[in-house]
C-alpha cells in the first residue's frame, strides 16, 4: 500500500522463473551483505556506497507468430510504448532482425549463445536458467546502443509472419548500495 501510494514499483516483491539476480532485488542484497561480512571475517576495510541508475523489471511477455505461441525471451530493458504491438520483421543488419514497428528487435538463440559463448539448447532452457543479469546486459550492448531501450527477444528462428506481442515492463530511476574495498 505504501509504493502503491508513493507511485512507485514494489521491485522487492519480484523474482524472475530464471533465478536471476536483478539489481537491487533483495537476492542482490543479500549477496552484497553476505559479501560485506566475508570482508568483515577477512579484516578487509569496505565502504558501502549509494549509486543511482535506471532499473528494469519485467511482469510479462509473450510472443505470438501467426496467432500461435513461440517461445521467446526478452533481454533486459526491452520496452515497448504500449503493452501491445504487432508487426512483420523487414529488415536485418548482421545478427539483428528489425520489426517495422515499435523498435522491437530480434535475434537468434545461435547468435545470442556465439555473444554471450554460451550454449543454450533452446528458449525455455533460456527462459529458465538465464545467464546473469549483467552478461545479458554485456550481449545487449554489443548489439545497440547502452541508451536504446527497444524491446529485443532472442527466439529460435527468425519468424517470417506476422508477430503479435504482448509485453508489460517498467523502467525506472532507483538507487543501489555498492560495495567498494579500501
Amino acid at each position: 500500500m505504501q509504493r502503491e501510494q508513493q507511485d512507485k514499483l514494489a521491485d522487492e516483491l519480484f523474482s524472475p522463473i530464471s533465478k536471476q539476480v536483478q539489481p537491487e532485488s533483495i537476492e542482490a542484497r543479500i549477496e552484497l551483505y553476505e559479501k560485506r561480512w566475508k570482508y568483515e571475517d577477512d579484516n578487509i576495510e569496505y565502504k558501502i556506497v549509494k549509486e543511482r541508475f535506471l532499473n528494469w523489471r519485467q511482469m510479462y511477455g509473450h510472443l505470438k507468430v501467426k496467432k500461435k505461441t513461440v517461445a521467446a525471451h526478452f533481454l533486459p530493458y526491452s520496452t515497448i510504448k504500449n503493452e501491445y504491438t504487432r508487426g512483420k520483421i523487414d529488415t536485418h543488419i548482421g545478427d539483428l532482425h528489425y520489426m517495422n514497428r515499435d523498435e522491437v528487435k530480434f535475434i537468434t538463440l545461435e547468435s545470442y549463445n556465439k555473444l554471450g559463448n554460451f550454449n543454450y539448447k533452446n528458449i525455455e532452457e533460456l527462459i529458465y536458467n538465464s545467464p546473469s543479469f549483467h552478461e545479458e546486459i554485456l550481449i545487449r550492448e554489443k548489439l545497440i546502443s547502452s541508451y536504446d531501450l527497444s524491446s529485443i527477444l532472442v527466439v529460435v528462428k527468425i519468424p517470417t509472419e506476422k508477430v503479435a506481442i504482448v509485453h508489460k515492463s517498467h523502467i525506472y530511476e532507483d538507487v543501489k548500495e555498492v560495495l567498494l574495498t579500501i
